[in-house]
């Protein structure tokens, strides 16, 4: 979900790979798995770029696993396309062979893990029903906030919303996390750090800012996690921010 970060280099050494074949099917033959792994390699994508649930990583070593290779733009449409580095997108079996796979993708009507950032344009927000049991699985949803249309189209077509109410118990910990760490947890811990409150100066840390960061590591982690490393990465650091930021004022 976050953009794939590619350096002109690996985009030159992928398309000097993609280059020595005539078809996607010759590519990915098994007398050709080493080239297979190493262009999987070359993305360094560790987390689907799709869905941020399942890992893509890539093991080189005794070729053990490597990512799918999904066409943006299917092959049948995009026939011209079947080589070209943009148009593949390492990521889980999952998306490419179960969910997305004969759905038609483009630009113009879906976001492209190479070209856009999810991250940026899409916000998971928890929707409770009821205040009073929060930390009941039916009393909430995982919703996806946004106002674009091709990311609209994504959540959609990948089944976002659906395959994240299977991780409620993640939204789950992070709400009992913020129930613990209320404000007044947050002074006892501040105290513990040599600070009176993270409204007081202190020699310890140079101003609030660097206090307020100290416990917000420790007690709220996900707010900081790489989302392109993570698995639910953006879901944990979404929830994480809200919450932490409703313990505080608790």
């Amino acid at each position: 979900m976050k953009k794939i970060e590619i350096s002109e280099e690996c985009v030159k050494n992928i398309e000097r790979i993609l280059s020595k074949y005539s078809s996607y099917d010759v590519f990915t033959q098994t007398q050709n798995r080493k080239d297979a792994f190493e262009v999987a390699s070359l993305y360094n994508v560790r987390i689907c770029p799709y869905c941020n649930i399942n890992y893509a990583y890539t093991v080189e070593e005794d070729l053990t696993c490597r990512p799918d290779f999904d066409h943006f733009e299917m092959k049948s449409v995009a026939t011209g396309r079947q080589l070209i580095w943009d148009n593949l997108i390492p990521c889980c079996q999952q998306c490419n062979s179960r969910i997305k796979l004969r759905i038609p993708f483009s630009r113009k009507t879906h976001l492209h893990p190479i070209y856009d950032d999810f991250d940026s344009l899409v916000e998971f927000i928890v929707d409770i029903k009821s205040v009073g049991n929060i930390m009941d699985k039916n009393n909430f949803s995982i919703k996806c906030n946004t106002c674009n249309t091709r990311a609209k189209n994504s959540i959609r077509d990948l089944k976002i919303r659906q395959r994240y109410s299977f991780h409620k118990d993640v939204v789950q910990r992070i709400i009992k996390n913020g129930y613990i760490n209320n404000r007044y947890r947050l002074s006892e811990i501040g105290s513990m750090l040599k600070m009176k409150s993270l409204d007081d100066k202190d020699d310890s840390l140079e101003n609030d800012f660097e206090k307020a960061l100290v416990i917000q590591r420790l007690l709220f982690p996900d707010v900081d996690c790489d989302i392109s490393k993570t698995s639910l990465g953006k879901l944990k650091r979404d929830v994480s921010k809200k919450i932490r930021k409703w313990s505080s004022e608790k």
